[in-house]
């Protein structure tokens, strides 16, 4: 959802009684004209979730209230409707999703997430927030750092590497908490916190239309 769109996403109903092969989206201002699409029941797949079926409503007008309507169909025979209403105001990005470190050595820490369920606007990066706590430091010129990756392309997955740089700051045995959220001009979510022993002495071994939604 943006100042003038607004996404949607929805499984395919279940049971589905026949085959799906359309949907009828209709969506309009309050106390306005309707606006409708039809499309293919397989013309639309989201590329960042699985299973699910995903449109953009988009040349709205800003700041607006608008009522949403989804509908299957099997042939011509129409099945229940789905409805909500949102208004086009951009808002905070919800918290990334499944944040984990996946690798964490001397000096470098590896991170995966997913991304988040809602956007809530268009993102233009992650940022990430690291603070020491309860941590043995060599040597020290600070204790929190902020690190950024710029979003060139949405993707369901992501990996960033964090690097203390040698010189400002290294850590001995001690837990590194490491924060993750993502900005759009609508503010910042509300991240969500992993702490992680570092160390660095060795490495470590490895590890062995249902839900219509407005986004």
């Amino acid at each position: 959802m943006g100042p003038k769109w607004i996404s949607l996403r929805w499984k395919e109903p279940y049971p589905p009684f026949g085959r799906v092969e359309s949907y009828k989206i209709e969506y309009n201002k309050q106390r306005s004209g309707t606006r409708t699409i039809q499309i293919g029941s397989k013309s639309s797949p989201c590329d960042l979730w699985d299973n699910m079926i995903c449109v953009t409503l988009e040349s709205l007008e800003k700041n607006i209230t608008y009522e949403i309507k989804v509908q299957a169909f099997n042939s011509n025979i129409g099945g229940q409707i789905t409805a909500q209403s949102t208004r086009t105001v951009e808002k905070a990005p919800t918290a990334p999703l499944n944040l984990t470190v996946i690798s964490a050595v001397e000096n470098k820490t590896t991170m995966y997430w997913q991304h988040p369920d809602k956007t809530n606007g268009k993102l233009n990066k992650f940022k990430f927030r690291v603070t020491a706590v309860e941590t043995w430091l060599l040597q020290s010129q600070g204790l929190n750092f902020n690190w950024e990756y710029n979003i060139m392309r949405e993707t369901r997955n992501y990996t960033y590497t964090v690097r203390c740089q040698q010189g400002r700051v290294e850590l001995g045995h001690g837990q590194t908490c490491f924060k993750l959220d993502q900005p759009n001009s609508g503010g910042f979510s509300k991240f969500p916190t992993f702490l992680v022993w570092v160390t660095s002495i060795e490495s470590a071994p490895p590890t062995g239309s249902k839900d219509l939604r407005v986004v």
